[in-house]
């Protein structure tokens, strides 16, 4: 009987220990990703931003002339 509850447990620490594989590969590929579209983000608002402020900042000096 000792050895049956033995081996289930066995078999419960494989599935677990399997589990624990796949999740900790999606957890890092899912932050990852979720880091690459913060960056991404970040660039787009600072390239909308810049060239916006670009542009007032040579309206600005050609309405002066």
């Amino acid at each position: 009987m000792a050895s049956r509850w033995g081996s289930y447990a066995r078999a419960g620490v494989e599935t677990v220990l399997k589990g624990l594989q796949i999740t900790h590969t999606l957890g890092a590929g899912l932050s990852l990703g979720a880091g690459d579209r913060a960056l991404r983000l970040v660039a787009e608002f600072a390239r909308r931003h810049r060239s916006s402020s670009l542009l007032s900042t040579t309206a600005a000096s050609s309405s002066r002339r």
